[in-house]
């Protein structure tokens, strides 16, 4: 009985180590993996410590430069008025340019209105104008014998008066005086008379003349070259005096007015007679165009703190579609810069400095932002000619890493 016990206790012993050397052999096999992959993971980083970074870099060459600025504004007709009735009727006739949006050259009739008021009341005027002509003839002829009488009774008055007392009576001399007053108010009556339908002539010619003007103007014509727009001409439209019925525009003088902020005009220097360029951005026709300016406000607007500028577009073909009204990106050069380099954004870290390649080493250079140029930025300060500038970007900068420019 003891000795089956004490062969129980042998074999559980036995188990028991066999399990023990087990595990000490797994943790031994688990210790030399970890060994040995720490070990690699440490070459691994002597290798990305000691492994050079290729960037992108570019010799500094320093020239003078003229940084851009951007504005927006609207186009603006040079020649622009407002089409306005001054007669009152209906509209009759209008031309096919009205509705085509085609170009009417000066003097070419827009539209008409019915003038057969004004062709009768002229027609009225100008009878008058014949009666009181023919009125006037026959008073002068009146005038005429009227004067003549008055120069006979006058000699014959004094003719009597001279031989009063010897053969001419008091009563003669008083009947003499009679018809020699009688024939003077008879002239100043016809006189009178001709000074009033002379009077009258002169209304009935300026009403004529007004009556002729208005018949002219039953007529609208083109004040210039140029278009109609925002217009309600059409036919049987009812007109009064003084009514806007539409706009007139020279399309090929055309403006752009722009504002420019009071600190970005303190940066622009002399800006009358400027080129600049201007953007329409939505058009499918011509995007760019050139223009110059030619009116700078003379004082700061104090609501907008800046400046409103006018600049002359350049002459516009008969088929380019750009109108007043147009919505545009003005782009205006400002001062030039000496010594200035051209740089992406991106280059620039903490919008104060730069890096500058040095013997496979980045070194910081200090700079200052003096505009823009498109997408690119203009610098100045520490840097100098010839000094190869970093353009890749780099998000830690590490003094002991080995940079490789790739040029």
């Amino acid at each position: 009985m003891n000795s089956v016990i004490m062969r129980k206790k042998v074999v559980n012993l036995d188990n028991i180590n066999k399990i023990k050397g087990f595990f000490l052999i797994l943790i031994i096999t688990f210790l030399g993996i970890f060994i040995l992959r720490l070990t690699k993971n440490n070459d691994s980083l002597i290798d990305k410590e000691t492994q050079p970074i290729l960037v992108k870099t570019n010799t500094i060459n320093l020239i003078t430069l003229e940084p851009e600025y951007s504005f927006y504004g609207n186009v603006i007709g040079l020649n622009q008025i407002d089409i306005v009735s001054k007669l009152s009727g209906n509209i009759i006739k209008v031309s096919e340019k009205v509705f085509s949006s085609n170009e009417f050259k000066k003097g070419e009739i827009i539209f008409e209105i019915d003038s057969f008021k004004f062709s009768q009341e002229l027609n009225e005027k100008v009878t008058r104008l014949k009666n009181l002509n023919n009125e006037l003839k026959s008073a002068r002829l009146v005038y005429k014998e009227t004067e003549t009488q008055f120069e006979i009774n006058q000699k014959d008055f004094e003719r009597k008066q001279k031989l009063y007392g010897d053969i001419i009576t008091k009563k003669d001399l008083e009947s003499a005086e009679l018809n020699l007053s009688l024939s003077r108010s008879k002239l100043l009556t016809e006189t009178s008379k001709i000074k009033s339908l002379e009077a009258s002539i002169d209304i009935a010619q300026t009403q004529i003349k007004s009556v002729k003007r208005s018949l002219k103007d039953t007529k609208y014509k083109a004040p210039f070259d140029g278009k109609v727009y925002n217009s309600i001409i059409e036919i049987g439209t009812e007109l009064t005096p003084g009514k806007i019925i539409g706009s007139f525009i020279n399309t090929k003088d055309l403006n752009v007015e722009f504002f420019v902020g009071e600190n970005a005009y303190t940066r622009l220097g002399e800006t009358l007679n400027k080129n600049i360029d201007v953007i329409w951005k939505k058009s499918n026709f011509k995007n760019n165009y050139n223009g110059k300016v030619f009116y700078v406000d003379s004082a700061i607007n104090q609501d907008r703190s800046g400046l409103n500028m006018k600049a002359k577009l350049e002459n516009i073909e008969g088929d380019d579609p750009i109108r007043p009204g147009v919505f545009v990106e003005v782009n205006i050069k400002g001062k030039a810069v000496e010594n200035a380099y051209l740089i992406s954004e991106e280059a620039i870290y903490e919008n104060k400095y730069v890096l500058i390649l040095q013997k496979n080493i980045p070194i910081k250079r200090k700079v200052n932002i003096k505009g823009f140029i498109k997408d690119k930025v203009i610098v100045t300060g520490d840097i100098s000619e010839n000094e190869n500038i970093i353009l890749t970007r780099l998000n830690n900068i590490n003094v002991k890493k080995k940079l490789v420019s790739i040029k």
